[in-house]
């Protein structure tokens, strides 16, 4: 199978660590990324359907692979920052924000706390999508960049103090929404995403929102399948992230300072790749085609490991632009860029907070720009030209796949 490996790195990994300190001009050199990425290990991986984790783990300082015991060397991480939780924080409406959809971030840790990129916040006005990563401090208030996570048309009164408040939800937005809310948001970002997969909404359900198509019962079901297989991918300890391949190609990577930090953002991380394989395999339904089975009897997820080998050595000659986060916040970051490649990662006192990044797949792009249809819905032609050209011009970056998939879609065409 033909493997592309082209991506676009999301709100956090390429810096793998190419850690920050809280000045820009701080920034350490080069060096350090490359020092740290000698550290991954990539751990055999765990495939399910059309879904395939890498687990990444992090060597001891002494090149030997970190026990599991007391003398395992500390990872690369500010101590004590923690994971988003709404018992570590919470989120409200401004009473007057710089920008509309923002959101202010109320601490009650004693720690530094994360806020991911795409976290999505549901209550108040309307349900909101984080933009960035965000560290926050220790018991302090903080605004934070968001769009509307539903249709603005939909936004609600506010009768009172309580209804300003906004709770966290325990899912985050697909890796499509996070790749675009760094580098080309728009207000109507995710209600245009979310107007195409209206289709998978309970019968009875009529919000206009993220959250309605995540709790759809076609999607629930897709989630709660990937869960039970892949929900155990970074147990061991030793585990600070991932590479997560979808319909053979590489989607997004994901590297934590901690294995704590890695493990309390997981599931939300799988559950967000719902979408593009449950499209993925609607589109390969609705002509027909049986999308590829996750190994066989010659191949298992280690076909794709020389890929995966290849992206993350990418990484070590991708530029990169770093400066401080937002004012009121901790830490400082680094957009990187190579070739079809972005990236950002985040960073605290020279030490590794969150890095990450998402395949830039124009296929994959052009499934969420028109409606994509549920089960027995109707036909739909979207991404035929895209694809089309892609055939033409890139020789033989298709998957075998994909390229059946294309015949198909000319086939329609034809007729």
């Amino acid at each position: 199978m033909t493997f592309r490996w082209t991506t676009v790195f999301t709100t956090s990994t390429l810096l793998l660590l190419a850690s920050t300190t809280s000045r820009a001009d701080e920034v350490p050199g080069s060096e350090l990324l490359d020092r740290i990425l000698d550290r991954v290990e990539v751990l055999p991986a765990s495939e399910h359907r059309a879904i395939a984790i890498f687990p990444l783990a992090l060597k001891s300082q002494d090149g030997e692979k970190a026990k599991d015991d007391a003398e395992q060397k500390p990872s690369p991480i500010a101590a004590g920052v923690t994971i988003a939780r709404d018992a570590t924080v919470r989120f409200r409406e401004p009473r007057w924000p710089s920008r509309r959809w923002n959101v202010e971030a109320v601490s009650r840790a004693e720690h530094p706390v994360l806020v991911l990129g795409g976290s999505l916040l549901y209550g108040g006005r309307l349900d909101r999508m984080v933009l960035e990563d965000v560290l926050i401090p220790p018991g302090a208030t903080v605004e934070l960049e968001a769009l509307p996570a539903e249709y603005p048309r939909d936004a609600r009164k506010l009768d009172d103090k309580e209804a300003r408040w906004l709770r966290l939800s325990d899912d985050r937005a697909p890796t499509y929404l996070r790749k675009h809310a760094v580098f080309d948001a728009d207000r109507d970002l995710v209600p245009t995403f979310v107007s195409h997969f209206l289709g998978f909404r309970a019968e009875d359900d009529r919000r206009n929102s993220l959250r309605a198509i995540g709790e759809s019962p076609i999607l629930e079901r897709t989630m709660r399948s990937y869960v039970d297989a892949l929900g155990n991918v970074p147990g061991r300890s030793d585990v600070v992230g991932w590479v997560t391949v979808v319909a053979g190609r590489i989607h997004d990577v994901a590297l934590f300072g901690s294995n704590e930090l890695a493990r309390g953002s997981y599931l939300a991380h799988l559950r967000a790749h719902t979408f593009p394989a449950t499209a993925w395999s609607l589109r390969a339904e609705e002509f027909g085609l049986e999308p590829p089975e996750p190994g066989g009897e010659d191949e298992s997820p280690e076909r794709f490991r020389p890929a995966v080998d290849d992206f993350l050595a990418m990484l070590r000659t991708a530029e990169r632009r770093c400066g401080n986060k937002p004012s009121g916040t901790l830490g400082a970051s680094c957009l990187l860029r190579k070739d079809r490649v972005w990236g950002e990662a985040l960073a605290l006192e020279g030490r590794l907070v969150h890095a990450g990044a998402v395949a830039d797949l124009p296929f994959h792009e052009r499934l969420y720009r028109r409606p994509i249809p549920p089960p027995a819905g109707e036909e739909w032609d979207a991404g035929f030209g895209a694809l089309d050209r892609e055939s033409s011009t890139s020789g033989g970056r298709l998957t075998e796949f994909e390229k059946r998939l294309l015949d198909r879609m000319r086939e329609r065409r034809g007729r």
